[in-house]
């Protein structure tokens, strides 16, 4: 029986298993490998926990990088013989052809002779991130000798590659940024995967080609930094730290932004009155459209909130976790508040006060029946370790009409819901606001 690594739901490391499995049989213009060794990126953290671009169909295999030694080939395969050592080019979903494995197959077009200079070990560490690279700055950019190249997380797995690739273009060496240049340049961003190139015969062929001659000549070399055995896999995903890296990808990290730098930002320009609210929705669509497994989501938010934490605290922060992850980052203004704005944290579940309590400093509920009755048995109830003192609720969607109510149940703030208008109704709304609420602003 061949052994796979297979997952049975999205989630952490945890969730993988190496499974025993029947052999796979080779079929029309596809190769069954043996591997002697696999490749962990990225990718296959994000597959993981459903957070990348295909979804896992279960139960699922993974991986895109391997090499090994062919046993045997399906029909109308050329070019290639059993007991051939070979590697593969990710051109394939993972659902189609995960990799991990001891017998793989992989389609005829993903695989390569192996590069005799480099180990097993190498092999499987090297088309991933050097086409990554090749396509960015090559065949798409046109990088040549003179060109300003600008590498963020340079010394991730696809930050080392750009820097050997940008070498062998043309040779540029670390400077800093002419900022003001870039400017005048009127550069626009362009999105870019490794599966744009690896999809396309020619452009595959010539990154291939790219690859292999830089392996050769020593200007490329892959960088490897553990290795684990099969039976460690999920060890391999653990040591990795997979994720959603804020110091290396800010649209998937600390609130999408809206987070450490702005919510600080605001604190200093208001004098210190900003309050900083969080909450997931219930719109599961949403949440996958934005990068989120929502089984994930409650750990998602804590971990950016914790982050978040450190971030604002800290003159150099870092923080491990399974969604977010990065290692000695500075960022600035601090917070005037302190240690921090307080947060909001917003739900109705059963389980609010446990959140609210663990990384939170105030709850924020939503209007809604039975809102008051949970309200006052959560000033009642719920404390922070160490405190005798009940922790603040603010109240969003209150009706000007209750206050009474709301403060009788020990809500600390309201939040009302004002419709859009023009300036002059607005301040008109405001003023009745303000002379019905009279002591009680502040």
């Amino acid at each position: 029986m061949n052994r796979a690594v297979r997952f049975h739901q999205t989630g952490g490391p945890e969730v993988l298993r190496l499974e025993e499995v029947p052999d796979p049989v080779p079929g029309r213009g596809e190769v069954l490998i043996r591997t002697s060794a696999l490749g962990l990126n990225r990718a296959e953290s994000m597959f993981r926990l459903g957070q990348y671009g295909i979804d896992p169909v279960f139960p699922s295999g993974l991986g895109y990088e391997a090499a090994g030694v062919i046993e045997a080939v399906g029909d109308g395969v050329t070019g290639f013989r059993v007991g051939q050592a070979v590697s593969v080019v990710p051109s394939f979903t993972m659902p189609d052809y995960p990799m991990h494995g001891e017998l793989v197959l992989a389609p005829v077009h993903a695989v390569v002779v192996h590069p005799e200079q480099l180990s097993f070990e190498e092999a499987a560490a090297v088309w991933m991130k050097f086409i990554t690279a090749y396509g960015g700055l090559i065949d798409i950019a046109g990088a040549r000798a003179g060109d300003t190249v600008l590498i963020p997380a340079a010394s991730s797995s696809v930050g080392l590659a750009p820097i050997q690739v940008a070498h062998r273009a043309g040779g540029p060496h670390p400077a800093r940024l002419d900022v003001g240049a870039v400017l005048f340049k009127h550069l626009t961003i362009r999105g870019f995967e490794l599966f744009e190139i690896t999809t396309d015969d020619r452009r595959r062929a010539a990154a291939v080609e790219f690859v292999r001659d830089g392996l050769a000549t020593g200007e490329l070399a892959p960088v490897i930094d553990k290795v684990f055995p099969l039976e460690a896999i999920a060890d391999a995903h653990r040591y990795r730290r997979p994720a959603v890296r804020s110091a290396r990808s800010s649209s998937r990290s600390l609130g999408r932004r809206a987070g450490r730098k702005e919510v600080a930002s605001v604190d200093v320009l208001s004098g210190g009155r900003r309050h900083f609210g969080v909450g997931l929705g219930w719109i599961n669509q949403e949440m996958r459209n934005h990068g989120t497994n929502p089984d994930d989501r409650w750990r998602v938010m804590r971990e950016r909130v914790e982050a978040m934490r450190q971030i604002w605290t800290r003159d150099i922060a870092s923080y491990y976790g399974d969604f977010v992850d990065f290692d000695r980052i500075t960022s600035w203004p601090k917070p005037v508040q302190r240690p921090h704005p307080p947060i909001l944290v917003a739900g109705n579940g059963p389980n609010v006060a446990k959140r609210v309590i663990s990384y939170g400093d105030e709850w924020i509920p939503m209007l809604r029946p039975g809102v008051l009755d949970h309200i006052a048995e959560f000033k009642k109830t719920a404390r922070k370790p160490g405190s005798d003192e009940p922790i603040p609720v603010t109240l969003f969607g209150g009706d000007l009409a209750d206050v009474d109510a709301y403060a009788a149940a020990g809500v600390d703030r309201v939040l009302f819901w004002v419709r859009p208008q023009d300036t002059a109704q607005m301040t008109r709304t405001v003023d009745e606001i303000a002379r019905h609420l009279g002591d009680r602003l502040r």
